[in-house]
């Protein structure tokens, strides 16, 4: 069996905080080396780090050029940990240098990390990253299961412990055919929400209630709610989860002409984020003519509790931010909408980049 590649992995969980901790299993000498001519982090000791105690921290400086202040400490002979400021930026800046002087490493000895090495290592890179019970149950499938047999059926890897091969499976002996590797790719917008967020964006025109929906979605007060038109100048973002699946809330300015600089910008921006987001709630004041809807937006009647009674169509969703009605309905529309099926248990899918291209090697 070939050496297993140095696994480096994020044990902290996504999103803001304080601090964050990457733990690496593999020689901490790595932090001394460089593909450059500075080291990757140098100890304030001066001392190179394999000399430093088990389970003793070290107070370092990564980088040679923006250098950060962060804490070293060896958990064993082989597995260290690299505790950081929690903003994303530092955690993914310290994860591409591990990743860098990694393969930098085992290149020189002549030992590249093979694919099969670097698509295990992937789907677990994955899994760290999830950020619901429902995708992690899916991410550890994946990597526990369906990436080992699919590599399995190619020669790539031993069978996955725990895992069940028989002959009758498409997958158990014979390499992927091309018509797995179509059904696998249909499957990568899937794959990607794993582990990053459905983006589902309110928009609509000011005082419709865009802020206070998007409260009521999340059960507690996100957005600031006010009268007066235009309060919400900027995108407001919050991450929730719906049945299991995780969702990103952004409310946008309200959409209208508007001749102050500020609110004309958060218009601008509320466009932007109407073209990438993976859903359009379309919110508008019930007690109003209905307008023109956005493309492909899911309609929103807000303050229906201002209406003795009201007839909609039936691809409307009718709700009341202020008291709750039909809240549990349009989640409910919106899981259907987002996530319309599910991939088959066993199928491998794409869950990292790494594993698109392996997949697609043309893209």
């Amino acid at each position: 069996m070939p050496e297993s590649p140095p696994q480096i992995d994020v044990l902290t969980p996504p999103g803001r905080g304080a601090v964050a901790v990457i733990s690496c299993t593999g020689d901490v000498a790595i932090l001394d080396s460089s593909a450059s001519s500075s080291p990757l982090c140098v100890a304030r000791d001066g001392y190179p780090f394999a000399n430093h105690a088990i389970n003793r921290i070290t107070f370092a400086r990564w980088g040679a050029e923006h250098p950060e202040d962060v804490v070293v400490c060896r958990t064993s002979e082989h597995a260290f940990e690299i505790h950081c400021h929690g903003g994303r930026a530092a955690v993914e800046r310290i994860r591409a240098d591990l990743a860098g002087v990694i393969e930098d490493a085992s290149t020189r000895k002549g030992s590249p990390i093979d694919e099969r090495q670097r698509l295990l290592a992937a789907a677990w890179d994955a899994v760290s990253r999830a950020t619901t019970l429902r995708t992690a149950d899916l991410l550890l499938h994946q990597a526990e299961v369906a990436w080992p047999r699919a590599l399995q059926a190619s020669g790539r890897c031993e069978p996955a412990e725990g895992a069940t091969f028989s002959a009758d499976h498409p997958q158990a002996d014979a390499p992927p055919s091309p018509e797995w590797r179509a059904q696998t790719l249909e499957w990568v917008e899937f794959g990607r929400h794993l582990t990053e967020p459905w983006t589902v964006a309110l928009v609509g025109k000011p005082n419709a209630g865009k802020s206070s929906l998007m409260n009521a979605l999340a059960g507690f007060q996100r957005s600031i709610v006010n009268p007066t038109p235009g309060t919400t100048r900027d995108a407001v973002t919050l991450d929730v989860a719906f049945d299991g699946w995780p969702v990103r809330l952004v409310d946008t300015a309200g959409l209208r002409d508007s001749t102050d600089e500020l609110e004309a910008a958060g218009i601008e921006r509320a466009r932007g984020v109407i073209a990438s987001a993976d859903l359009v709630l379309h919110v508008f004041d019930a007690t109003e003519p209905q307008p023109e809807f956005v493309e492909h937006a899911i309609p929103v009647a807000n303050k229906i509790d201002l209406l003795p009674e009201f007839t909609w169509s039936a691809r409307t969703a009718t709700v009341s931010a202020l008291t709750g009605a039909g809240i549990d309905q349009l989640i409910e529309a919106i899981v259907a909408h987002l996530i319309p099926h599910e991939p088959p248990r066993g199928l491998a899918i794409p869950i990292a980049p790494e594993h698109l291209t392996h997949l697609n090697p043309e893209t």
